[in-house]
């Protein structure tokens, strides 16, 4: 079960902030993916509609917008040494990395794969001392490959990219959060790959091969645990170090003391709060429960409820605050602070019904 430290932290979150991603009316933008900054107070939100927003983190207050790119994007990422730098992967076939300080109007530098290749960026990440980024590749319709591409920072040129670990559309890249060369991704293919890049070859670098067998949706480290949420819901989690499951959960929604007022449709994400792994779940009306997986069997620390009103796509913990976002392309923000009234929130009125997720997160 969860500790009573923790499990008090959870019981005495509030919606105490939430705002619109669009202000136009007539655009319906599904949150996609979300990265904070501590340092700076920001926080940087990236919809289905091809542009970034930047807020404040403590209150959701605006603070720039980056229109950067022509094609979707699939992911955003503060550097981790660097408060201001921005990063942002699209499949208009490029990376971005961008200096919130500026008027965002250019990019400080811009990351291409092999021309020949025709790469379309899926995910990516960058390494904890921020010196290489690596980005997974939808498979090439062509020649079927699929590609991992790495990337020095500092001098912007291609470095290289793997091949053989994966068959079909990579949807995950994950670095380590402290181990600088341990690199994990996720595919369609449902394989699960841990490499360890400062070795000279693909073959060389692949560490384990873990299957969940099914669309890999998200992956996360805890330590040295790795952990997946699949697109058809399932759960695992393993010890990358003595190569072992610790945990596989493949009818969670089925759980008898996950029905009635507990009951979930889908989840969301792993979250690493107080260096204990949690699970967050959602239902199609936009509730959030927040699930121990410690013991036997998973329970419900925390519901929230009355921030969304359709499917979250996404949530991060920071700074002891949980931000998610959602298809009704709203951001909240739960933390301790007073809750806010109970009103429509300024922005966009207009709220699309909430649709069945589909097995690629893009």
């Amino acid at each position: 079960m969860a500790d009573s430290n923790i499990r008090h932290l959870f019981n005495e979150l509030n919606l105490t902030e939430k705002t619109a991603f669009s202000l136009e009316k007539t655009k319906d933008d599904y949150i996609l993916d979300i990265s904070v900054q501590e340092r700076s107070n920001t926080l940087a939100a990236t919809s289905s509609n091809k542009f970034i927003r930047l807020f404040s983190y403590s209150n959701l207050a605006t603070k720039g917008c980056i229109e950067g790119h022509s094609g979707l994007i699939t992911g955003v990422k503060f550097a981790n040494t660097e408060s201001d730098i921005l990063f942002s992967s699209s499949e208009d076939k490029t990376i971005k990395c961008w200096d919130v300080r500026t008027d965002l109007k250019k990019p400080v530098s811009v990351f291409e794969g092999y021309e020949e290749s025709n790469n379309i960026f899926t995910s990516f990440d960058v390494s904890c001392n921020d010196r290489v980024i690596c980005a997974g590749c939808a498979q090439n319709k062509k020649s079927e490959d699929v590609h991992l591409m790495f990337w020095d920072r500092r001098g912007k040129e291609l470095l290289g990219c793997y091949s053989d670990s994966h068959q079909d559309d990579i949807t995950q890249v994950c670095f380590h959060p402290t181990e600088q060369d341990t690199l994990s991704t996720g595919s369609t293919d449902g394989l699960v790959c841990v490499f360890d890049i400062g070795q000279p070859t693909e073959d060389d670098a692949i560490v384990l091969t873990l299957n969940s067998e099914s669309s890999v949706d998200k992956i996360g480290w805890h330590g040295n645990n790795l952990y997946c949420v699949t697109h058809i819901d399932t759960f695992y989690l393993w010890d990358t170090k003595k190569e072992e499951d610790l945990l596989i959960l493949t009818d969670i929604k089925e759980k008898d003391n996950l029905q009635g007022k507990d009951s979930i449709d889908y989840l969301i994400d792993g979250l690493v709060v107080n260096d204990k792994l949690h699970l967050v779940a959602g239902t199609h009306n936009g509730s959030l429960r927040v699930l121990d997986v410690s013991g036997d069997s998973p329970t419900v620390v925390q519901s929230l409820t009355g921030g969304h009103t359709s499917t979250v796509r996404c949530c991060l913990w920071s700074d002891n605050m949980l931000v998610s976002g959602g298809e009704d392309s709203m951001l909240c923000l739960w933390s301790q602070r007073k809750a806010i009234p109970k009103q429509e929130p300024k922005g966009k009125l207009k709220i699309k019904k909430s649709v069945t997720r589909k097995s690629h997160p893009y």
